[in-house]
Formats: structure tokens, sequence, C-alpha cells
């Protein structure tokens, strides 16, 4: 009876170890298939992504290119240049399909190549959007994934960039991840097997408990473990079974990491493109009203009799302001793209903080005096700051221009000064004048933003300077603080190195 009994817990043993296996063959599967469809989607995606970003950061100097000159051997060399540059296979088609430029190929063979009008991301690029296909290449014989954006002139498509990369190395990281994931499971089903060998009434609950884990890992659930204890092999199942689990998490953590960083590098991709957009409209709105005023004013002058002098110099007194400020504009821009290029040098020296406010002071002296503002400099005398003298001088200059604009008769105008304990000098302007509301604040220094667009352009501001103030600041290495109260007035501060 005794040996029966003996017998019958082997086989129990034995088939709760084959009942183990099974379902552990069947997680393990289930969560290498999940796994790998995962992981291989996310890497087509950052790959597509990623072609996506190089075409884009091409596509306007080779659309560029081709206004200027759309022949084969033009196309042929930018392919080439492009491909080289980018390590992708380039390819070049025009409007109607025809191939102008392969990386990959000699310009004899390109000259032979087949129209493309009828490749699916072709077809879509030429219609105005992005399109992507995955196949196997004819001209390369490979498996290749393409991404093709359209070249633009101006409000037409005159063609289409195609970026090409071949599949391998998704293939080997797909490879790499079925490999993990069977061995893995054989591991996994060779330490049940060794455990369930000494399967008996005590070791159940931790067997279950783990086929538990295994189903909500199978699942994508990584947060449980195995509650382990002792030293035996059971219990070294759990640690190694949480082991995978742990590594698992991480790997699927890092992938959600990177794909986070993918998606701030679209956005702001997607930022700077909405800033392109709107700093283009924005200098032809600020553009055309002076144009318009100046034409239409020149075109009354040509119209009307020439006995009216006094009535032609009020005209051309008019056409001479706007005029002035257009110029004052271009300038403006013309500075700004220079700090923002970095093409601006800077030449540092020690300047006296304190004589340069009082300089500043002096210039507005007469223009405060007829808005009967009060002028102060509180800056400590001996003051030292390391900066480029002439464009400290600017910076102060348009916060002192702002200042004397935007503050009523009878307020007060200050520039102030101060050591920083932290070896740098900070210094502002602030005054007594209308002040900003706090919701336009964090967009004061964009370009050609203003608070009051109207009362802005009657001041003759061209809605540059705060974006050179700050740039010129930061090409200092200092930081801009603009504060405000409605009502109450406003504080534009910056720092710079002690000197």
């Amino acid at each position: 009876m005794r040996a029966i009994h003996q017998v019958f817990r082997r086989l129990l043993a034995i088939r709760l170890t084959f009942l183990l296996l099974i379902v552990m063959a069947l997680g393990m599967t289930v969560m290498g298939l999940y796994i790998t469809r995962t992981l291989e989607t996310y890497s087509m995606e950052n790959l597509k992504s990623g072609l996506v970003k190089e075409a884009r950061l091409v596509q306007d100097d080779i659309a560029s290119a081709l206004r200027k000159d759309t022949s084969r051997e033009s196309g042929q060399a930018l392919a080439e240049r492009y491909g080289a540059k980018l390590k992708v296979r380039v390819t070049i088609i025009a409007p109607d399909g025809t191939v102008i430029g392969d990386s990959e190929r000699t310009l004899r063979e390109v000259r032979t190549m087949e129209n493309h009008a009828t490749r699916p991301e072709v077809a879509t690029a030429l219609t105005g959007a992005i399109g992507s296909d995955l196949r196997r290449s004819q001209t390369l014989n490979a498996a290749m994934l393409y991404i093709a954006v359209p070249l633009h002139d101006e409000q037409q498509i005159n063609g289409a960039l195609r970026l090409a990369l071949p599949m391998t190395e998704l293939a080997a990281v797909s490879a790499s991840i079925r490999t993990t994931v069977a061995i893995g499971a054989l591991l996994a089903a060779g330490v049940a097997l060794m455990v369930g060998l000494f399967l008996s009434r005590r070791v159940t609950r931790p067997v279950v408990d783990m086929q538990a884990i295994a189903t909500r890992m199978a699942g994508g659930d990584f947060s449980h473990r195995v509650p382990v204890a002792g030293t035996d092999e059971i219990a070294e199942l759990g640690r190694g079974l949480n082991l995978l689990a742990s590594r698992l998490q991480e790997k699927i953590r890092d992938l959600e990491d990177e794909r986070a960083k993918v998606a701030t590098i679209l956005a702001e991709v997607r930022r700077l493109e909405q800033v392109r957009t709107e700093f283009v409209a924005n200098v032809s709105h600020e553009l055309r009203t002076p144009l318009t005023v100046i034409k239409g004013y020149l075109e009354t002058l040509l119209d009307e009799a020439p006995a009216q002098p006094e009535t032609h110099r009020r005209f051309l007194e008019v056409a001479y302001t706007h005029a002035a400020r257009l110029s004052r504009l271009v300038d403006d821009l013309l500075e700004l793209s220079n700090l923002e290029t970095g093409k601006a040098v800077l030449k540092l020296s020690a300047v006296n903080v304190h004589g340069a406010a009082g300089e500043i002071m002096a210039m507005f002296e007469k223009k405060a005096a007829h808005k009967k503002l009060a002028v102060r400099n509180e800056t400590p005398i001996g003051l030292l700051a390391r900066a480029d003298r002439d464009r400290l001088y600017q910076i102060l200059v348009n916060l002192v221009d702002n200042a004397v604009k935007y503050t009523h008769g009878g307020g007060t105008v200050t520039i102030g000064g101060a050591r920083r304990p932290d070896h740098f000098v900070a210094v502002w302007v602030a005054d007594t004048g209308i002040g900003i509301p706090s919701s336009e604040l964090p967009r004061l220094t964009e370009r050609f933003y203003r608070v009051d667009k109207a009362r802005s352009r009657e001041l003759g501001g061209t809605g540059l300077g705060l974006a050179i103030v700050k740039h010129l600041v930061q090409a200092h290495g200092g930081e801009l603080v603009i504060e405000s109260a409605l009502g109450k007035g406003t504080t534009v501060s910056f720092t710079l190195a002690a000197d």
C-alpha cells in the first residue's frame, strides 16, 4: 500500500510538472509574441520617425537646388551628396514620377530606371503628404523601408524626396529579441522540470503562485513578484522569475523613455515649424503696412497737381516716417538674425555700469522732461561688469526707451544695479508705467509680439526690441527676467558676469 502511495505521489508530481511546463510554455509563448511584436513595431516606428526627420532636414535645401536646375545631373549630384551625408539611400523624383537622382545608382543607371509615380510612398508624397512603404526593392533586391516627402516650390509640388533604409538592422533586432525570449523560455522550462521532480504537497502553493505571476507577465503586467522563502529549487525558480520580470520591466521602461524622447523631439520640431510659420506671417504683416502707406502717398503725389506744396510736404513726411520705420524693422531683423546664428562677436571688457547708466539717462532726459518723467540712476558707483560696452548700451537703450514710452506723465524711470554673491552683476530698469498683464509676460520676448499692437506701432516700435535684448543677455551668459503688475509698473532685470 505504501509502495502504491509512493508511486501515486510520483505520478502526481510528474503530472504537476508537465502541467506546469505546459502552462509556462503557453505563457512564455504569449509573452514572447507580445514582447516581440511590441518591440518590432516600436523599432519600425522609430526608424520611420528618424527617416521623416532626416528628410525634413534636407527637403528645403533640395527643393531650393531643384528650382535652379532640374536636370538629372543636378539631381544625381544632390542624391549622392545627401545619401553620403545621411547614410541612407536617397532618391529624387520629378513630379511626373521620373527618377532624376539616386544615391545607390550611377547617372547612367538612373536614366534607365522605371517611372516611380505608381510607387505607394511616391504617389502619396506627390499629393503633398508623407508616404511610407515596406517592400522588397526591385532595383537592389533587398527588403527596404521607404519614406517619401514632397518637395515644394512656393505653393506647388515640384517633386518628391525619398529616403530608403535596408531592413537588416530591424531584422537583427527582431532575431535577437526572439532568441532572448526563446532562451528565457527554455531556461524557465528547464528549471520548472527540475523543480517538478521534487514536487510535494508543501510546494504546490508556491508553484500555483508562480503560475499566476507568469500569467500576469504574459499579459504585460511585470509589477508583481513571487514570494520567496528558503534556498531550495522552488525558491530559486521564484527568484529567477522575479529577476526576469525586473529585467523585462526595466527594458520596457527604457523603451517607454526612448519613445517619450522621440515624442519630445517631434513636438519640438512641430513647435519650431509653427514658430517659422508665425515668423513669416508676422514679417509679411509688418512690412505690408508701411509699404502700403508709402505707396499710397506717393501715388497721391504723382496724381495731384504740383501747385500744392504744403500737401506734398505733409505726404512726403508721412512717407518718410514709414520708410524710417521700415528701415528700423530691417535693421532689427538683421541684428536678431546675427544674434541667433552666433555671427555677432562680443568684445568683452570691464564696463563701469554706473557710468553707462548715466550716459543712457542723459540720452533720454529731453524726452523724459517732455513727458514730465523723473529719471534716476541708482546703480552703485564703481560697479563693474564684464560685458561688450556697445551691446550693454544697446540693452539699456531698448529697456529705457520702452519704460519712457509706457510711463504716464509724473512717473519715474529708474536704472538700478547690484553685485550679487554668485559673482554676477544684476542690472534692472524699473518704471511706474501702465504695466503688463501677467498672462502676457511669457510671450513678451517673442519676435513681433505686442501686448497692444496698435499703440506699439503708433509709438514706433518694431516688436523686436525685447527679443534682441534677450539674445544679447544670453550671449553674455546672463539671464533676463520681466516682472510687472497691471497699472503699477514694470521691472526688467538681467545679469552680467562681474569683473
